[in-house]
């Protein structure tokens, strides 16, 4: 469920990009909306992965962690956005719930275990 959550987001992150109607936009910007829910399943895998006497302070310092990198998001965006325009930093975007989604798909594909 997790990876059909980011694959909504990265087509419809892509969808933004044509601009053909009113109509696809706003489909794009709901269905983005969609694929942002994918952060509440990992952090419930992230503290499954816990030990008991883990879970408060682990479940901080992974909270912590993805949060600063997130942070980052709007800096990477931002820059995207300023040197190579909309277009560039959408893909950008669009790229970012890729990789996770291929990755997990290949966890559960190969059976990984992660």
């Amino acid at each position: 469920m997790t990876v059909a959550t980011l694959l909504v987001g990265v087509t419809r992150y892509l969808a933004l990009l044509s601009r053909d109607a009113l109509v696809t936009v706003v489909a794009a910007v709901v269905l983005v909306g969609l694929g942002m829910g994918w952060s509440p399943p990992v952090q419930s895998r992230a503290v499954d992965q816990l030990t008991d006497t883990e879970h408060g302070t682990g479940f901080g310092l992974i909270r912590t962690v993805y949060i600063a990198f997130a942070d980052l998001c709007g800096v990477v965006i931002g820059g995207a956005v300023t040197i190579s325009g909309w277009a560039s930093a959408i893909v950008t975007l669009a790229v970012v719930l890729a990789v996770p989604a291929v990755a997990l798909g290949a966890n559960v594909v190969f059976r990984i275990g992660l």
